[in-house]
């Protein structure tokens, strides 16, 4: 178990590593992905996350997760052209503990 993990559902039984699949999208189109993250140590956590990945941005974000706290954060992608083959980005999260 890491420090901090991410997983696809909110029950966190499917843990996730960084890339996130979003499948084939039209253009035009847009799909949201959910993504928990979990603080599985007892002290505080200042996050920094990005993603990496074309037509990929947040809906939704966080910088910090308390001592055990899920919390989650929102992907969405919407390509302006149709591509053939599925986006996928990769997070990159980076953290430092508060002490």
């Amino acid at each position: 178990m890491t420090e901090v993990e991410l997983f696809s559902d909110e029950g966190l039984v499917n843990k996730i590593d960084e890339t996130i699949d979003f499948g084939i999208i039209k253009a035009g189109e847009s799909t949201d992905k959910i993504i928990y993250v979990r603080n599985n140590i007892d002290v505080p956590v200042n996050l920094e996350i990005g993603i990496e990945g074309d037509f990929i941005s947040f809906k939704e974000v966080i910088d910090k997760l308390e001592p055990k706290q899920v919390s989650r954060i929102i992907l969405t992608a919407n390509p302006n052209v149709t591509v053939l083959k599925p986006i996928t980005g990769k997070l990159n999260i980076k953290y430092n503990f508060m002490l």
